[in-house]
């Protein structure tokens, strides 16, 4: 066509643009996995990853300067949400003064729990902070593999059969880990790393990953935590914890 011309992108540009690219093809893939998944593909997870797949590429056609909506419907969107946010900002500051201190602080302790719990439930069992701001909560979650290894236990014996049966469950899930016994990590990867990060998005959807925290070892790179933000605590209350240990003959409530 006569009218057709070349695309150039300056450094920036081209930055934005394989960051779109890159954020597309892992959501794409994560979509074709959870597909071939025999449970099936979790429902939530389906739609944030086309949520963002969405955003992405909106933002792929800013860069390269094709419109993928029209300015109207654009528009109306950025209408809608600045009257839903106004209106959220308006709720938040009535909640905030509708609850005591006392009430809060006591939430806030059942929240750090609930974390603290699930990710001890997901294999890990440390978290090394967790820290409330104005939009959200940090936390500190350690991919280190402690626990089942006291050299003061009084079962050592079946402290090593939970230990390998912890391992193996880690294994099962598809993470990649180094060493044997008390020496075992996951190692610093691209593939634990994308597992890690389909956890976060299924069990916190409003959660993005900061950093990862690695350490060199005999010539590898092993995963020792990695730091999240967590946009909407609410999803919290939502984490999967272990089932409290009962008195014989007790039903839980």
């Amino acid at each position: 066509m006569a009218d057709e011309k070349e695309i150039h992108l300056n450094e920036d540009q081209q930055e934005l643009a394989q960051r779109a690219i890159r954020d597309l093809r892992f959501g794409v893939s994560a979509l074709s996995k959870g597909i071939k998944e025999s449970e099936g593909l979790d429902s939530q997870l389906a739609f944030n990853v086309l949520r963002c797949c969405d955003h992405n590429l909106s933002a792929l056609g800013e860069v390269l300067g094709i419109p993928t909506q029209t300015g109207q419907e654009i528009e109306e969107r950025y209408a809608r949400l600045r009257e839903a946010n106004e209106r959220i900002h308006y709720l938040e500051g009535q909640l905030g003064t509708s609850q005591a201190p006392a009430a809060t602080q006591a939430s806030l302790k059942h929240m750090c729990e609930q974390i603290r719990a699930w990710w001890e439930l997901e294999g890990f069992g440390h978290v090394s902070s967790i820290r409330f701001g104005d939009d959200g909560c940090e936390v500190d979650f350690c991919c280190s593999l402690f626990g089942y290894s006291s050299s003061f236990s009084k079962t050592p014996a079946s402290d090593r059969q939970q230990r390998k049966l912890w391992r193996e469950s880690l294994v099962e899930r598809g993470f990649v880990l180094t060493g044997v016994d008390r020496d075992a990590s996951p190692i610093d990867s691209d593939h634990n790393r994308e597992i890690l990060s389909l956890l976060f998005v299924s069990r916190l959807p409003s959660s993005v990953i900061m950093s990862f925290e690695n350490q060199c070892s005999d010539k590898k790179s092993l995963m020792r935590g990695v730091k999240v933000f967590i946009r909407s605590i609410e999803e919290i209350h939502s984490l999967p914890i272990p089932e409290p240990d009962l008195p014989h003959g007790e039903e839980p409530l």
